[in-house]
């Protein structure tokens, strides 16, 4: 079953130079979806009014937890899919990728309806000032109503990676991005339909992406003849996706949450620190998000490896992507502290953001090193199948710990230095379980394999 020049097979090749060209694309995108959401606020807050760029923004935690929720299944998705690409198991693949599509049906009517029931109490729950609240409301309630192709994208977006095809999924993304700023600005300004109209540019760009994906995998070869007409959900492949998927989507819901508690701590020094704060988050975004895209191509590499049982292959793989994740945050970290003041005067010139900022960015771009290592880390994990232990263990530490760490030391030290610290302390005590937690298991799987 060879690989057709759209996919990426990991099982053989440059490693280097797979990881590189597989993580690229991924980056891109999530560059470009960065983009457009800065432009559709632009649009909203312009055009419309200040309480629906307000209700945009309101809803936008709702929304991530979803996202995150979608990201977390398709990587499960992903790796069953992965594995068994890697091994050439054709008929295995396409029940996996049957079991995936119907699935996402089965999660977009469920969210759809449980969405839309929710939207006021969801709403009240996160204090929505009463001027807002109808806004925000007719806006969510669309939204939700147009889910599935939300989770539809996802889903086909992951299957597509899943067998090395970065590439086209991006090609989507680019085309949906651009027809939802073209949507905005004919529902918003000529129409006048308001935040509703940024509402329904939404799910319709991601209904017809989703529409683009699946008639990309109906001409995949790896998948053909592929019939979709026909539900299948294979309890192994379901018991995969969740087991990795559903632990790794709780894991980033939760964190988010979490991270609201240390912008409490945040805004105690003043409106500086906050806007500080919120430029030196679109800073380190971007670093964020080139060691997810890397750890993205881990998981992929770790999976189709395994099918393929290459498994020195995957010890080389992991210490290269290790060499290239830290040079790359050793270049962001060279870059942040050199012209960290630049950086921050792009958002605002005021002495005291500049101020707040550079410390924030000097102090993530020493220690970012640190979180590429856990990263990288559970993306091996989940690509062996074993994604409820790095779950259980970033959870601890980026909840438990990092609150434990605010709460007690800020009776004795109370400067915005401790907080911004509050990220490396969790982060080092992260990295320093999860090496001791994959020696043991290593240690354990190699008495077993002794003893047989």
């Amino acid at each position: 079953m060879a690989a057709s020049k759209k996919q990426i097979d990991m099982t053989q090749g440059s490693i280097a130079k797979q990881f590189l060209l597989f993580a690229a694309p991924l980056l891109l995108g999530d560059m470009l979806q960065q983009f457009y959401n800065t432009i559709d606020s632009i649009i909203v807050g312009n055009f419309v009014s200040k309480q629906a760029l307000a209700a945009v923004g309101a809803t936008s935690p709702i929304v991530n937890i979803l996202i995150g929720f979608c990201i977390g299944i398709s990587t499960g998705a992903t790796v069953i899919i992965s594995r068994r690409f890697g091994a050439k198991d054709k008929e295995g693949l396409k029940i996996a990728v049957i079991t995936t599509f119907w699935l996402s049906v089965i999660l977009g009517v469920l969210f759809t309806g449980i969405g839309v029931g929710m939207t006021p109490f969801m709403l009240k729950v996160l204090a929505t000032p009463a001027d807002v609240m109808p806004v925000a409301t007719e806006y969510l309630t669309i939204y939700f109503g147009g889910i599935l192709g939300l989770i539809m994208y996802n889903m086909c977006s992951g299957i597509l990676r899943a067998v090395g095809d970065s590439r086209r999924p991006l090609y989507v993304l680019i085309f949906s991005s651009i027809l939802n700023i073209i949507l905005d600005l004919i529902f918003i300004i000529p129409l006048k339909m308001g935040v509703a109209g940024a509402a329904y540019a939404t799910i319709i760009s991601q209904f017809l992406s989703a529409s683009v994906l699946i008639y990309m995998m109906y001409h995949t070869d790896d998948f053909a003849p592929l019939d979709l007409h026909h539900p299948i959900l294979d309890k192994r492949v379901l018991s995969v996706i969740f087991g990795i998927g559903l632990p790794f989507g709780l894991q980033r819901s939760i964190i988010s949450f979490s991270n609201t508690v240390v912008l409490s701590y945040v805004n105690r020094f003043g409106s500086g620190a906050m806007a500080a704060w919120s430029a030196h988050n679109k800073v380190d975004h971007v670093i964020f998000q080139t060691i997810q895209s890397m750890s993205a191509a881990v998981t992929t590499f770790v999976s189709q490896n395994l099918g393929a049982q290459r498994h020195d292959r995957i010890k080389k793989g992991i210490k290269i992507s290790f060499v290239i994740t830290v040079a790359i945050c050793t270049f962001y970290a060279f870059f942040l502290i050199v012209f960290r003041h630049q950086l921050i005067a792009l958002f605002n010139r005021e002495a005291d953001v500049i101020y707040y900022g550079s410390i924030a960015l000097t102090i993530f771009g020493i220690t970012n090193p640190i979180n590429a290592f856990i990263q990288i880390k559970a993306a091996v994990m989940r690509g062996y199948g074993r994604g409820k232990l790095p779950m259980f263990i970033m959870l601890f530490c980026y909840v438990v710990v990092r609150q434990i760490y605010l709460h007690i030391g800020w009776q004795y030290i109370q400067s915005f230095e401790f907080v911004v610290f509050s990220f490396p302390f969790s982060w080092a005590i992260c990295a320093a379980i999860m090496w001791i937690s994959d020696y043991i298991t290593d240690r354990l799987e190699q008495k077993s394999e002794s003893l047989l």
